[in-house]
Protein backbone atom coordinates (compact mmCIF):
# COMPACT_ATOMS: atom_id res chain seq x y z
CA UNK A 1 0.00 0.00 0.00
CA UNK A 2 1.51 3.34 -0.39
CA UNK A 3 0.42 5.70 2.27
CA UNK A 4 1.58 9.49 2.98
CA UNK A 5 2.04 10.74 6.24
CA UNK A 6 0.67 14.00 7.54
CA UNK A 7 2.03 15.59 11.21
CA UNK A 8 0.49 18.34 12.74
CA UNK A 9 1.81 20.14 16.11
CA UNK A 10 0.97 23.20 17.59
CA UNK A 11 3.68 24.50 20.74
CA UNK A 12 2.32 24.61 24.19
CA UNK A 13 3.79 25.77 27.65
CA UNK A 14 4.72 21.56 27.82
CA UNK A 15 6.22 21.88 24.27
CA UNK A 16 9.29 19.93 25.63
CA UNK A 17 6.60 16.73 26.32
CA UNK A 18 4.54 17.48 23.90
CA UNK A 19 4.32 15.02 20.42
CA UNK A 20 6.75 16.82 17.89
CA UNK A 21 6.31 16.44 14.38
CA UNK A 22 9.52 14.36 14.19
CA UNK A 23 8.09 12.15 17.05
CA UNK A 24 5.05 11.68 14.77
CA UNK A 25 6.58 10.91 11.70
CA UNK A 26 8.81 8.52 13.37
CA UNK A 27 5.93 6.78 14.49
CA UNK A 28 4.10 6.59 10.80
CA UNK A 29 7.78 5.87 9.46
CA UNK A 30 7.83 2.49 11.85
CA UNK A 31 4.21 1.22 11.25
CA UNK A 32 4.95 1.73 6.98
CA UNK A 33 7.81 -0.31 7.42
CA UNK A 34 6.61 -3.26 10.15
CA UNK A 35 3.59 -3.09 7.66
CA UNK A 36 5.21 -3.51 4.57
CA UNK A 37 4.15 0.12 2.95
CA UNK A 38 5.54 2.25 0.88
CA UNK A 39 5.72 5.78 2.05
CA UNK A 40 5.60 7.98 -1.09
CA UNK A 41 5.06 11.36 0.69
CA UNK A 42 5.38 13.18 3.83
CA UNK A 43 3.45 16.55 4.91
CA UNK A 44 3.39 18.94 8.42
CA UNK A 45 1.82 21.62 9.66
CA UNK A 46 4.05 23.68 12.61
CA UNK A 47 2.23 26.01 15.05
CA UNK A 48 -0.71 25.66 13.67
CA UNK A 49 -4.42 24.71 15.46
CA UNK A 50 -6.23 21.56 14.68
CA UNK A 51 -9.15 23.82 14.65
CA UNK A 52 -7.58 26.19 11.74
CA UNK A 53 -8.73 25.25 8.36
CA UNK A 54 -6.05 27.28 6.58
CA UNK A 55 -3.56 24.67 6.89
CA UNK A 56 -1.51 24.06 3.70
CA UNK A 57 0.53 21.07 4.47
CA UNK A 58 -2.67 19.24 5.37
CA UNK A 59 -4.44 19.89 2.14
CA UNK A 60 -1.22 19.70 0.32
CA UNK A 61 -1.35 15.83 1.60
CA UNK A 62 -5.23 15.53 0.44
CA UNK A 63 -4.49 16.93 -2.78
CA UNK A 64 -1.52 14.44 -3.40
CA UNK A 65 -3.66 11.07 -2.86
CA UNK A 66 -4.93 8.95 -5.49
CA UNK A 67 -6.75 5.57 -5.74
CA UNK A 68 -5.50 3.13 -3.62
CA UNK A 69 -3.40 5.63 -1.63
CA UNK A 70 -3.89 6.01 2.27
CA UNK A 71 -3.51 8.86 4.36
CA UNK A 72 -1.68 8.61 7.65
CA UNK A 73 -1.93 10.73 10.84
CA UNK A 74 -1.21 9.34 14.69
CA UNK A 75 -4.38 10.13 15.65
CA UNK A 76 -8.15 11.94 14.43
CA UNK A 77 -7.17 15.13 15.99
CA UNK A 78 -4.44 15.59 14.23
CA UNK A 79 -6.21 15.29 10.75
CA UNK A 80 -8.76 18.45 12.30
CA UNK A 81 -10.60 19.25 15.45
CA UNK A 82 -13.08 20.84 13.58
CA UNK A 83 -16.25 18.69 12.30
CA UNK A 84 -16.66 20.57 9.07
CA UNK A 85 -12.83 20.22 8.32
CA UNK A 86 -12.73 16.36 8.97
CA UNK A 87 -15.74 16.00 6.64
CA UNK A 88 -14.10 18.13 4.06
CA UNK A 89 -11.21 16.03 3.77
CA UNK A 90 -12.74 12.60 4.47
CA UNK A 91 -14.78 13.66 1.15
CA UNK A 92 -11.76 14.94 -0.65
CA UNK A 93 -9.94 11.49 -0.06
CA UNK A 94 -13.01 9.39 -0.97
CA UNK A 95 -13.48 11.35 -4.21
CA UNK A 96 -9.97 10.03 -5.28
CA UNK A 97 -10.35 7.16 -4.02
CA UNK A 98 -7.83 6.79 -1.26
CA UNK A 99 -8.61 6.23 2.25
CA UNK A 100 -7.18 7.46 5.79
CA UNK A 101 -5.97 5.61 8.96
CA UNK A 102 -5.54 6.49 12.47
CA UNK A 103 -2.31 4.95 14.03
CA UNK A 104 -4.39 5.31 17.04
CA UNK A 105 -7.25 2.85 16.21
CA UNK A 106 -10.29 5.30 16.62
CA UNK A 107 -12.50 3.79 14.11
CA UNK A 108 -12.34 1.83 10.83
CA UNK A 109 -12.89 3.90 7.00
CA UNK A 110 -15.78 2.35 5.78
CA UNK A 111 -19.09 3.46 4.96
CA UNK A 112 -20.55 1.06 7.93
CA UNK A 113 -23.22 3.28 10.05
CA UNK A 114 -21.35 2.18 13.43
CA UNK A 115 -17.77 3.08 12.09
CA UNK A 116 -19.12 6.60 10.59
CA UNK A 117 -20.93 7.06 13.94
CA UNK A 118 -17.79 6.60 15.97
CA UNK A 119 -15.78 8.82 13.29
CA UNK A 120 -18.13 11.62 13.88
CA UNK A 121 -18.42 10.98 17.57
CA UNK A 122 -14.59 11.70 18.21
CA UNK A 123 -14.54 14.42 15.67
CA UNK A 124 -17.14 16.37 17.65
CA UNK A 125 -15.26 15.58 20.59
CA UNK A 126 -12.13 17.12 19.21
CA UNK A 127 -14.22 20.09 18.00
CA UNK A 128 -15.83 20.82 21.82
CA UNK A 129 -12.35 20.68 23.12
CA UNK A 130 -10.81 23.13 21.36
CA UNK A 131 -14.26 25.53 21.80
CA UNK A 132 -13.58 25.15 25.46
CA UNK A 133 -9.97 24.90 26.00
CA UNK A 134 -10.11 28.60 23.95
CA UNK A 135 -13.06 29.40 26.68
CA UNK A 136 -10.56 28.78 29.08
CA UNK A 137 -7.46 30.10 28.06
CA UNK A 138 -9.24 33.56 27.52
CA UNK A 139 -10.52 33.28 30.94
CA UNK A 140 -7.27 33.07 32.67
CA UNK A 141 -5.94 35.87 30.50
CA UNK A 142 -8.35 38.20 31.32
CA UNK A 143 -8.01 36.95 35.18
CA UNK A 144 -4.25 37.76 34.89
CA UNK A 145 -5.07 41.20 33.04
CA UNK A 146 -7.31 42.00 36.11
CA UNK A 147 -4.60 41.10 38.11
CA UNK A 148 -2.34 43.37 36.78
CA UNK A 149 -0.36 40.81 34.66
CA UNK A 150 0.54 41.69 31.55
CA UNK A 151 -0.04 39.55 28.66
CA UNK A 152 1.15 41.21 25.53
CA UNK A 153 3.21 43.94 24.44
CA UNK A 154 0.44 46.06 24.37
CA UNK A 155 -1.68 47.23 27.48
CA UNK A 156 -5.24 46.20 27.20
CA UNK A 157 -7.84 49.85 27.46
CA UNK A 158 -8.01 50.99 31.01
CA UNK A 159 -4.25 49.99 31.81
CA UNK A 160 -0.63 51.52 31.40
CA UNK A 161 2.39 49.44 32.13
CA UNK A 162 4.22 49.68 35.12
CA UNK A 163 7.11 51.80 35.03
CA UNK A 164 9.18 50.11 38.29
CA UNK A 165 7.83 46.33 36.72
CA UNK A 166 7.30 45.84 32.61
CA UNK A 167 6.03 42.53 33.11
CA UNK A 168 3.15 44.49 35.31
CA UNK A 169 0.45 47.24 34.60
CA UNK A 170 -1.33 49.74 36.34
CA UNK A 171 -4.77 51.39 35.57
CA UNK A 172 -4.94 54.09 33.62
CA UNK A 173 -7.29 56.86 35.20
CA UNK A 174 -8.58 58.50 32.32
CA UNK A 175 -9.07 55.40 30.61
CA UNK A 176 -11.19 53.60 33.58
CA UNK A 177 -12.97 56.92 33.58
CA UNK A 178 -14.08 56.15 29.72
CA UNK A 179 -14.65 52.24 31.10
CA UNK A 180 -16.96 53.49 33.57
CA UNK A 181 -19.37 55.49 30.86
CA UNK A 182 -19.21 52.91 28.50
CA UNK A 183 -20.47 50.56 30.71
CA UNK A 184 -22.91 53.49 32.35
CA UNK A 185 -24.28 53.97 28.15
CA UNK A 186 -24.52 50.08 28.15
CA UNK A 187 -27.08 49.93 31.16
CA UNK A 188 -28.92 52.56 29.51
CA UNK A 189 -29.43 50.54 26.76
CA UNK A 190 -27.30 51.93 23.82
CA UNK A 191 -26.03 49.33 21.40
CA UNK A 192 -22.45 48.84 21.04
CA UNK A 193 -22.28 51.26 17.99
CA UNK A 194 -24.54 53.48 19.85
CA UNK A 195 -21.87 53.87 22.45
CA UNK A 196 -18.87 54.63 19.74
CA UNK A 197 -21.17 57.21 18.28
CA UNK A 198 -22.09 58.76 21.73
CA UNK A 199 -17.90 58.79 22.89
CA UNK A 200 -16.89 60.34 18.92
CA UNK A 201 -19.93 62.89 19.72
CA UNK A 202 -18.40 64.10 22.61
CA UNK A 203 -14.98 64.13 21.19
CA UNK A 204 -13.69 61.11 23.04
CA UNK A 205 -10.86 59.13 20.92
CA UNK A 206 -9.69 55.76 21.76
CA UNK A 207 -6.14 55.91 21.88
CA UNK A 208 -5.94 58.50 18.76
CA UNK A 209 -8.15 56.49 16.67
CA UNK A 210 -11.95 55.85 15.79
CA UNK A 211 -14.34 53.97 18.60
CA UNK A 212 -15.13 50.59 17.12
CA UNK A 213 -18.24 48.52 17.97
CA UNK A 214 -15.84 45.73 18.64
CA UNK A 215 -13.40 47.47 20.93
CA UNK A 216 -16.81 48.68 23.12
CA UNK A 217 -17.40 44.56 23.29
CA UNK A 218 -13.79 43.37 24.06
CA UNK A 219 -13.74 46.39 27.17
CA UNK A 220 -17.17 45.08 28.35
CA UNK A 221 -16.21 41.51 28.17
CA UNK A 222 -13.05 42.10 29.69
CA UNK A 223 -14.64 43.70 32.49
CA UNK A 224 -16.78 40.80 33.03
CA UNK A 225 -20.06 43.49 32.53
CA UNK A 226 -23.79 42.21 32.61
CA UNK A 227 -26.20 44.59 32.05
CA UNK A 228 -28.43 45.32 34.54
CA UNK A 229 -31.78 43.80 32.63
CA UNK A 230 -30.47 42.72 29.66
CA UNK A 231 -34.43 43.50 28.45
CA UNK A 232 -33.01 47.08 28.58
CA UNK A 233 -30.20 46.46 25.57
CA UNK A 234 -31.23 46.71 22.49
CA UNK A 235 -29.78 44.41 19.78
CA UNK A 236 -26.56 44.94 17.94
CA UNK A 237 -26.70 46.82 14.65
Amino acid sequence: MKVILYARFSPRRDEDTSESNEAQFRQMRAWAEAEGHEVVGEFEDRAMSGSDARRPGLWAAVESTKRGYTLVVTELSRLARSMFDSVMAEAKLKKAGATYISLKGEGTWDDDPNQKLQRRILQAFAEWWVGNHADVTSARMNAHQNAGRRMSSICPYGWKQDPEDPARMLKEPHERAVITQIIRLRNQGHSLRGIASVLSDNGIRCRGGPWHHGTIRNILRRERHKPVTTSQVHPEQ
